[in-house]
This record gives C-alpha cells, structure tokens and sequence, in this order.
C-alpha cells in the first residue's frame, strides 16, 4: 500500500505530531547524508563574509553576527525544521529509497558537488541575465513610451482618465 506524504505543516512543528518516529528518522538520515550540516556551516560563512564585505562599517560587529548565526542557523537548532520539511515532501519509504542512494558512491557524490552544482547553475542563470540586460531595458523604456501618460510611474496602476472637455 502506498505512503502518502505526512501533511504540510504551518509554522515549524506544527506537523510532528503526524509524523510517525521511523519516518523522522528516515528524514534525519537523508538531512544528514546530503550534506546540510556541513553546507549550512560553509553557506552560513559565504553569507556572513559577503555581507561584511558588502557593508566593511559592521565589521565591528563580526563577533555578534557569528554568535547570531552560530546560535539560531546551526545545524542542531535548524535540524528538527529540516526534518519536518523532508518528511512533509517525502514518504517514509521515499526517504529510505533517497538515503539508501545517498550512501551510494554516486549518492556520496551527489551530496559533496550539489552546493557547487547550484552555485555554478546561480551563475550561469547570472551570466545569461547580464548578456541579455540591454534587451530586457529596451523592452521596458519601449513599454514607458507606449504608457507615457496613462500609467502612474510611481505605482504603475493606470491613471484616470482626464476629464471630458466641455465643447
């Protein structure tokens, strides 16, 4: 008989209390084996040096965002959302199927190029975008000539119509 996966839940935990304990367990087992612990440790210090690099006034603060961080977007804090997620998306017998996968070679692969696979693939979508930037301007200075003056630039909702001119 088929496994329906558990119901979405609304706010973290919500749904717990209608995953069973195995099935948990088998969405801990692929949490783990993809690599979130330690992609959410090297993700979070990406994310911390682009900002400091991005505003070098908050550098004084380094300390206090690390601690931030460290305290609320570790791993052991997060698990159990992380969890609750994989087990709303997955059956119990899907998550068995995914981690016994993962802890294939190809699997272990999978879990060790996929932050380099979607950094790369972030790029490329980058990449695309600015070839084509000049195109997408056009289109959107053409489309403010074709409005000028029946659209609010401001709010882009449609002005009203000006009065009728008595004759």
């Amino acid at each position: 008989m088929a496994q329906e996966p558990a119901p979405a839940a609304g706010p973290a935990g919500e749904a717990r209390a209608t995953i069973s304990e195995s099935h948990r367990r088998a969405a801990e087992r692929v949490v783990r084996l993809n690599g979130t612990p330690e992609n959410l440790k090297r993700s979070l210090e990406i994310t911390l040096k682009m900002q400091l690099d991005a505003a070098p006034g908050m550098l004084q603060y380094e300390d206090l965002f690390r601690a931030f961080f460290e305290k609320y977007m570790s791993y052991e804090y997060l698990k159990d959302g992380y969890i609750d997620i994989y087990a709303r998306h997955f059956t119990e017998a899907e998550l068995v199927e995914i981690g016994d996968f993962m802890e294939t070679a190809a699997g272990k692969k999978l879990a060790t190029v996929t932050p380099t696979l979607l950094q790369e693939s972030s790029d490329l979508g980058q990449r695309v975008v600015n070839e084509h930037l000049v195109e997408l301007i056009s289109a959107i200075r053409e489309r403010e000539r074709e409005n000028a003056g029946t659209i609010d630039p401001t709010t882009g909702q449609p002005l009203a119509p000006a009065p009728a001119q008595p004759e």
